[in-house]
């Protein structure tokens, strides 16, 4: 008697379609980091993901490291 394994992970990662690459919101030069967020999170929803800042520290003279 022969037996034959079939290796389960390998059989799905080949009957997964490949993802479509995200896309990148449209460049553009915003007043205010704000309306920047505020647009690319509308853009971004549409198509199923979000935007998020994860670490930011402000800068001399009032600028902001994001």
């Amino acid at each position: 008697m022969v037996q034959f394994g079939v290796n389960i992970g390998l059989l799905l990662l080949l009957n997964t379609p490949t993802p479509e690459p995200l896309a990148l919101p449209p460049l553009a030069i915003y007043p205010t980091r704000e309306a920047l967020f505020e647009v690319i999170q509308s853009w971004s929803k549409p198509r199923g993901y979000a935007f998020t800042v994860s670490r930011s520290k402000k800068l001399p003279r009032g600028r902001q490291k994001v």
